[in-house]
């Protein structure tokens, strides 16, 4: 796998100029688009950087979006390297901040960052974070580990909330949704600092968040990693994962089987969404013939570990132990890879959101109209508690989501 692909300035110029046409001619969406593609291709904080943004806030302004208009031209105004703009369009950005910031009466609020999950129903379990005080999990031979009810609930009881372990957006979402909390993207979003895939970021802060925890590591080959299915899930969950943890937790052994079995079923642990040994330890299968083939997941784990040391995974940044040889590193991770992609199999859920269709009429409703509500997937995503409620093909447990977080 390629490492990166290159920011090209004559392309981001080319590109802002062909928005430029548009916005001449009052195409104004699709000059936005074009300016995003502007930003895409040009070289972080270089001149085409900044003049695409710079752009890009003409086109939001009038699109009406005055809150993203400014804070594209604050941007721009607040950067160090802004210094190479010409006096004369900083000139023009400071005017239009000036124009947007005047029809801005009352501070808008980002709706987005107001949303929360709803609250558990009774608070939340000490001994399971993301659970119900009303639900408990159990083991029994005839059933393994478990859910299950302490008391009766009532219709609509939220007994579960639950952020993911680790997650992947789905490709068809890239254009969409933010690369790394997985929310429907603002206008003025922002692309990655390195790569020209189509990996765009809510804001800074995001892009930020993921290029420290996975996606220096994935930059220029998300494109490639997405045909490997749920081995970029559990190559996101290594990323996500402490070393130590790695080392210390290795799925292959007896002692993480033992947790399958029974982890979190003790008041003594805690059995925290967050913490790698709720992922090792669950179910994975590897004796049912339910999986895939050894063959077939071992040779998937050890291209994914060769692409993992090509792009920068074992350097000092990730506090390798200097005592574990390079030979050691790839044994770890190739049977980390191993039992994650098995577990994955039978516990990888898919992040969903509902849609709403436009409006219709029919036969039986006569003017009243209908709305169909459907359920589009826009991720994959590891919850270690949800995992644990059992299948039913009469199900008393229903899901929602709310952007990434289950409930």
């Amino acid at each position: 796998m390629s490492k990166r692909c290159e920011k090209s300035a004559s392309k981001s110029t080319g590109r802002r100029n062909s928005g430029n046409e548009a916005f001449g001619r009052k195409k104004v969406i699709e000059a936005l688009r074009l300016y995003n593609q502007a930003l895409q291709s040009a070289p972080h904080l270089s001149p085409e950087f900044f003049l695409a943004l710079g752009n890009r806030s003409a086109a939001l302004r009038d699109l009406n979006k005055l809150k993203e208009c400014a804070e594209d031209i604050d941007r721009v105004l607040e950067a160090q390297e802004s210094s190479t703009i010409p006096t004369s369009t900083l000139e023009r950005l400071r005017a239009r901040r000036s124009e947007v910031l005047s029809q801005l009466h009352v501070k808008e609020e980002d709706d987005r960052a107001t949303e929360s999950a709803p609250q558990l129903f009774i608070g939340c379990n000490p001994s399971v974070p993301s659970l119900s005080k009303a639900v408990d999990i159990r083991f029994s031979k005839e059933k393994g580990r478990h859910l299950i009810a302490n008391r009766k609930l009532a219709k609509g009881s939220v007994v579960i909330v639950e952020d993911p372990y680790a997650k992947v957006l789905l490709p068809h979402c890239a254009l969409s949704h933010c690369h790394f909390c997985c929310r429907e993207l603002p206008l003025n979003h922002l692309p990655c600092t390195t790569c020209i895939e189509e990996v765009n970021f809510c804001n800074e802060q995001c892009r930020d968040e993921a290029l420290l925890k996975f996606h220096s590591i994935e930059c220029g080959n998300v494109e490639k990693l997405n045909n490997i299915g749920l081995g970029y899930l559990a190559v996101r969950l290594v990323l996500c994962s402490d070393v130590d943890q790695l080392i210390e937790y290795d799925l292959a052994s007896d002692r993480v089987k033992s947790m399958q079995r029974v982890f979190g079923s003790s008041p003594a642990d805690v059995y925290s969404s967050s913490d790698f040994r709720s992922v090792a330890s669950l179910e994975s299968h590897d004796d049912d013939g339910e999986t895939a083939s050894n063959e077939e997941v071992e040779l998937t784990a050890v291209k994914l570990t060769r692409f993992l040391r090509e792009n920068g995974y074992f350097s000092s940044a990730r506090c390798w132990p200097a005592n574990i040889s390079t030979k050691e590193q790839d044994v770890i991770v190739v049977r980390a890879l191993v039992g994650l992609v098995r577990r994955l199999i039978c516990n990888a859920h898919a992040v969903t959101k509902v849609v709403d269709s436009l409006p219709y009429t029919t036969d039986e409703t006569e003017s009243q109209e209908v709305l169909d509500r459907n359920e589009v997937y826009i991720a994959s995503g590891l919850f270690p508690t949800t995992s644990l409620a059992n299948h039913s093909c009469i199900p008393n447990l229903f899901s929602r989501y709310r952007f990434d977080t289950f409930f």
